[in-house]
């Protein structure tokens, strides 16, 4: 009788430790599925920082410009700054008075981008700006 115990006992412990590896290795596959999402969004993060760097080079590139002497219909196509592509998506030109003084006001409205919409990479930054002079 003490046969038949030890037996069922041993069929135990096999399915036991089946059931603890299924758990182990459901574990470790989720685990590396958090790893590589974590890693995903801390590129995308990165990569929409530097879209954010773009978007200003395309500001401080458009008043260089407009201090250059070119005007805002006459700004020459813009530049492509390490795989960003910078758009001048507006601007606009308005003369200002105050007393005697008289000076040109620019309304601008930059954007910068990467990638095609629908694309995970996909990143872009918009700024806009008004600059005195020029």
């Amino acid at each position: 009788m003490t046969a038949r115990m030890h037996h069922q006992a041993a069929g135990f412990t096999l399915i036991s430790a089946l059931f603890v590896l299924v758990v182990v290795s459901a574990l470790g596959v989720y685990l590396s599925a958090l790893s590589t999402t974590s890693h995903a969004s801390t590129a995308l993060a990165v990569r929409a920082s530097q879209a954010m760097y773009a978007a200003q080079s395309g500001i401080e590139w458009v008043v260089y410009r407009l201090g250059a002497g070119d005007t805002c219909a006459t700004l020459p196509a813009t530049p492509v700054l390490d795989g960003f592509t910078i758009t001048v998506d507006a601007c606009n030109t308005q003369m200002v008075t105050e007393g005697t003084d008289s000076y040109p006001m620019h309304d601008v409205s930059v954007t910068a981008g990467i990638g095609s919409f629908g694309d995970p990479t996909y990143v872009t930054r918009r700024l806009s700006a008004v600059v005195a002079g020029g």
